[in-house]
């Protein structure tokens, strides 16, 4: 399997799978399966790029240049700032550029084939199609994208419909509809989506803070994140496809076109003029989907848990 190229746009902070998506793109990193070129945040926590950096330290491997997001929009920080408190020291804290101008920077400075990963929020991404021409490159953030990514990997979406018929409208996108509907209709690449249901109900990290406790940054956002023994792996899940592909354990839809509404609702429409996909469990024969769920989160704790030690 050849080494991916990536970049990695993350809401830590917000919820703790975004700390268990990190740790294993760090085990992928030291299998050789991943370089990882930025990770940008999508989440207004001051402590998120000291956290992250935090945790690369935790594992013994040097954290890739981070940014972070411009805009004002308060959220609650769960843990970030309480990683870096309990295991960070003073240079976690040196100031990081605008995320956007670390994703430009970023892929003008690749010769290409980057796949492009966001498990948060679509705002960094939105600002970087609509970013115009500059110094750091002469090309605008759209065509910037088409030439330089293979792929954008999304975190993404819901397709299951509530009792009134209507897709139920998925966090990532909701929280700001405006950037959701600017990537879908702005970004020329192919789209590739996990949505909500294919990993609402697999469970992650429950092994490793039953045997670690706080004793680690991973361990440590769990348990500051409600108190949680596991937690569902919509990032994980979606990290791991965007690395190591279908596998066994994934499914991918026909070609379609996505649409977002103004409250977050996502539509998919088969299209084979399309550039979306949506990214699915693999039940292998006889197996139900919770097994299936169990079969990808046991992947995902298997190379978490291998670079904790346990």
């Amino acid at each position: 399997m050849k080494e991916i190229k990536l970049i990695l746009d993350t809401d830590v902070g917000s919820d703790c799978d975004d700390i268990m998506a990190i740790s294993y793109m760090i085990s992928a990193e030291k299998k050789g399966l991943v370089k990882p070129l930025a990770i940008t945040v999508s989440h207004p926590a001051e402590h998120a790029c000291a956290g992250i950096r935090a945790l690369y330290r935790s594992y013994g491997v040097q954290p890739p240049v981070m940014g972070q997001m411009t805009r004002e929009n308060p959220r609650d920080d769960f843990y970030g700032k309480k990683i870096y408190e309990k295991f960070g020291i003073e240079e976690d804290l040196a100031p990081v550029e605008s995320a956007v101008n670390v994703l430009r920077k970023a892929l003008a400075q690749s010769d290409g084939d980057v796949t492009l990963c966001a498990i948060g929020p679509l705002n960094n991404i939105a600002d970087l199609l609509e970013s115009p021409a500059d110094e750091i490159s002469h090309l605008c953030g759209t065509e910037l994208v088409k030439e330089k990514c293979s792929r954008l990997v999304l975190m993404a979406g819901g397709f299951i419909p509530d009792e009134n018929g209507k897709n139920r409208p998925e966090w990532n996108v909701k929280i700001c509809c405006e950037s959701s509907q600017k990537v879908f209709k702005l970004c020329k690449n192919d789209i590739y989506m996990l949505p909500h249901e294919a990993a609402h109900t697999m469970i992650t990290g429950k092994y490793a803070v039953e045997t670690l406790g706080d004793k680690t940054p991973l361990t440590y956002a769990f348990l500051s994140f409600f108190n949680s023994v596991g937690r569902s792996s919509w990032d994980p899940a979606t990290l791991l496809w965007a690395v190591e592909g279908n596998r066994d354990l994934y499914t991918l839809s026909e070609a379609g076109r996505v649409t977002v509404d103004g409250i977050g609702t996502t539509d998919f429409y088969p299209d084979e003029n399309g550039n979306c996909y949506v990214i699915g469990i693999n039940q292998l024969e006889n197996e139900s989907f919770e097994d299936a769920q169990k079969r990808v989160a046991a992947y995902i704790d298997g190379a978490v848990n291998k670079i904790l030690g346990i």
